[in-house]
């Protein structure tokens, strides 16, 4: 059976098996039942096996990384789906546990917690990620894609990308026509948790109704 090779960050998870407490509050609400995410609904219409190793609040070097470590598994007639995350985001080596911790900036300036900074400083964060915010970040994930599309030639698999994020959306992605992908799949349907529990859990991440928008919406991109 052919694969789905599915690398990202939230947006690309599978509900059930993120550690975001959120998610929890939302199964809650939906009598301890989540949906089906639009990677699982996607691998379903089209028969393919599923691989998700898509992690919440990775950074882009982690989804890269990702694809690296498992890349020797391709196959031939395999599809190969990234979506990049925010460009801002980046990761540290935690100088306690000696693994990567990804720095997502608004999220570190909401809790100002220096535990979570591993002792370096909130304004070298912020210096790091103002720079960040230079298009010239964007080339480095345009090397990328020579490599992963070339490697994917090689291997004999079909490669898409995607992304939420506007600065890295170029013609040539999913959806990218399409300025805002995220505005686009909201104004042809599409629901964020927020908007689904009806303002009572305050989540921008697709609900039930977003991941169907968004899998129907991939599909007629594949075919």
């Amino acid at each position: 059976m052919n694969r789905l090779w599915v690398f990202g960050d939230n947006s690309s998870c599978v509900f059930g098996k993120t550690k975001e407490r959120r998610f929890e509050y939302y199964k809650k609400y939906r009598n301890d039942n989540f949906p089906i995410s639009w990677s699982e609904l996607l691998s379903n219409k089209i028969n393919f096996k599923l691989n998700n190793y898509a992690i919440e609040g990775q950074s882009n070097y982690d989804i890269f990384e990702w694809f690296c470590k498992t890349s020797n598994r391709f196959q031939q007639n395999d599809i190969v789906l990234i979506g990049w995350s925010n460009i801002r985001n980046y990761r540290l080596v935690d100088q306690h546990s000696g693994d990567y911790v990804t720095v997502r900036p608004n999220v570190i300036k909401k809790s100002n917690d220096l535990k979570f900074l591993n002792g370096i400083e909130l304004n070298t964060i912020d210096e790091i990620s103002n720079n960040r915010n230079n298009n010239k970040w964007i080339e480095e994930i345009n090397a990328w894609e020579v490599l992963i599309k070339g490697y994917c030639q090689l291997k004999g698999c079909k490669v898409l990308f995607w992304s939420f994020d506007e600065k890295l959306n170029k013609p040539s992605y999913i959806g990218g026509e399409h300025k805002n992908l995220r505005d686009y799949l909201i104004s042809i349907g599409a629901e964020d948790i927020f908007a689904e529990t009806n303002s009572l859990l305050n989540d921008k991440h697709f609900g039930e109704k977003g991941h169907f928008i968004q899998s129907e919406y991939f599909h007629t991109f594949l075919i």
